[in-house]
């Protein structure tokens, strides 16, 4: 992760934002979630910048979709009858698209989750370690990406602006946390 980069890219959005004749609810948030982002990397400056790729090379690998949630699958019944979207598909750890899914997909909902974690793990095996540890990567990885911001205010895509959301920035490993005890606690 490029602490430096990111610390240097949130002004420009900060003054995109500012810049705009109507603030809305998205905008204030925008802005307060960046600010959010700002401290965050600022505690980690100086630090080791959570290089992630040694540590999920180092979880077992497989072929990763990259997009999976709800839009690029198909139902039949009551299961998956196809997958689509193949655009962002590689080798990578396998954990990486049921975090992704987590995240994205169910919101971190603890019921969803380990409902979701039990219909995975019925067909192929998943740790709790190896979850864990990629929660940590995924983690570093989704907190220093500010693609939608950038994407939203300094190339005007509004097809960006729904992934923002209304609230403050907290960091994944604080949610995770919370939904990793209630499935554990409960599973």
């Amino acid at each position: 992760m490029d602490i430096g980069a990111a610390l240097a890219v949130i002004p420009q959005i900060e003054r995109a934002i500012h810049e705009r004749s109507v603030k809305t609810d998205l905008e204030r948030s925008a802005l307060a979630q960046l600010s959010g982002r700002r401290r965050w990397f600022q505690a980690l400056e100086g630090g080791d910048g959570e290089d992630i790729q040694e540590p999920m090379a180092a979880l077992p690998q497989s072929i990763l979709h990259g997009d999976y949630q709800e839009t690029n699958l198909f139902f039949g019944a009551d299961a998956v009858v196809a997958v689509i979207d193949w655009d962002q598909c590689g080798a990578g750890a396998r954990s990486y698209d049921v975090l992704r899914a987590l995240h994205l997909m169910l919101a971190l909902s603890p019921a969803l989750c380990r409902a979701f974690l039990e219909g995975y793990r019925s067909v192929r095996d998943l740790p709790d370690e190896e979850l864990d540890a990629m929660a940590r990567c995924y983690g570093a990885l989704s907190d220093s990406n500010l693609w939608v911001f950038a994407a939203a205010y300094l190339e005007n895509n509004e097809r960006a602006k729904p992934f923002i959301g209304i609230g403050p920035f907290v960091p994944f490993c604080e949610k995770w946390e919370r939904v990793w005890g209630e499935c554990k606690n409960r599973g």
